[in-house]
């Protein structure tokens, strides 16, 4: 969280604490302490602290700037510019799908072993593009490797922004496979530095080899077992936060603090789950990850990332159910 988003959280802090005064001698009440003010800035001192625990000092001002120091550190620059779909009272429902009842639902299902390798957006808001070609290429069992650069633009033509990084909706890269499918990558390859070309005749020929049959908008957790039970993928967009971005080693997803904001939306794909599983985060590093550190014994689910490998656990995530209640956005199932 940068400076400013943090002033803003004290400051709300700040007012509240400052009005209480007020409001009791409004209703005619006497029930505050007479050391009221000293007790006051004890608790403000120590979410000061804890602030700045969380996020050392780096800087003069006192506070750490997230993006400067990223950039100094020549860490890539993450674009959280996933778009919420917007209503559309034509949507298929997986609830009224055959197969959201077809099978008892199993403890666990894990696909990542049929998935293709990890991929790496890098610094292009390609997400929905990565989590759309890695669902597609499942389908078709990995035999050649698809273009994330060319869906990325037809997803974009559908949204009307071909010349700009501004990201998609979960329903566009559905409704784009659908329409246009999406070429093999040798014939439209990942540079980030020519996302604005437009796919060539070929490509576009070659595309219509890789299109999908239907895809139906999930509303519920129980759904999303029922479409991984029946080996089928599913698309998820995700609120990130702060804390997602320092996921270690052990990939779990940690349940955001109370003072984090949204940076963002992210596309990812859920590839499994685990029932009655605990998930700690094994590796906190600062006071406030102590203090806000989730277990859960309800189960995760498998969540694939487009950040690389050196992110989490090679590339995939472990995302607590009840984070998943917290975080979810949009969710879709393609069926093939």
């Amino acid at each position: 969280m940068d400076i400013k988003s943090r002033l803003k959280n004290y400051g709300l802090w700040i007012s509240v604490i400052a009005l209480v005064p007020m409001v009791c001698k409004g209703f005619g009440l006497n029930i505050l302490p007479n050391n009221y003010s000293e007790i006051a800035t004890a608790i403000l001192s120590i979410l000061v602290l804890l602030g700045i625990l969380n996020n050392p000092t780096t800087e003069t001002n006192g506070f750490k700037d997230d993006k400067v120091n990223r950039n100094k550190e020549n860490k890539p620059i993450r674009k959280y510019n996933l778009k919420e779909d917007k209503v559309d009272e034509r949507d298929y429902y997986f609830k009224n799908h055959p197969l959201s009842k077809a099978v008892q639902l199993p403890k666990s299902i894990d696909l990542r072993e049929k998935m293709p390798s990890i991929y790496d957006q890098g610094e292009l808001g390609s997400c929905t593009a990565n989590a759309g070609c890695a669902n597609k290429s499942y389908f078709i069992n990995n035999r050649v490797e698809l273009s994330r650069l060319f869906l990325y633009y037809k997803e974009r033509l559908i949204e009307g922004t071909i010349y700009g990084d501004s990201g998609a909706s979960i329903r566009d890269i559905c409704a784009a496979l659908t329409k246009y499918g999406v070429c093999e990558e040798n014939l439209f390859p990942y540079n980030i530095a020519r996302f604005t070309d437009m796919p060539s005749v070929i490509a576009d020929q070659n595309a219509l080899q890789y299109t999908i049959n239907s895809y139906h908008r999930i509303t519920t957790m129980e759904e999303v077992k029922q479409a991984l039970a029946n080996l089928l993928p599913v698309l998820l967009g995700i609120n990130i936060y702060e804390s997602f971005e320092k996921v270690g080693k052990d990939g779990v997803v940690p349940m955001p603090g109370g003072f984090e904001t949204i940076l963002g939306g992210h596309a990812v794909l859920l590839v499994g789950y685990v029932d009655g599983a605990t998930t700690t985060n094994s590796t906190p590093q600062k006071l406030c990850d102590l203090i806000r550190k989730k277990t859960s014994s309800q189960g995760y689910f498998i969540l694939r990332n487009s950040w690389g490998t050196d992110f989490g656990d090679k590339g995939y995530m472990y995302l607590p159910y009840e984070v998943f209640e917290k975080i979810k956005s949009d969710i879709w199932v393609i069926i093939q």
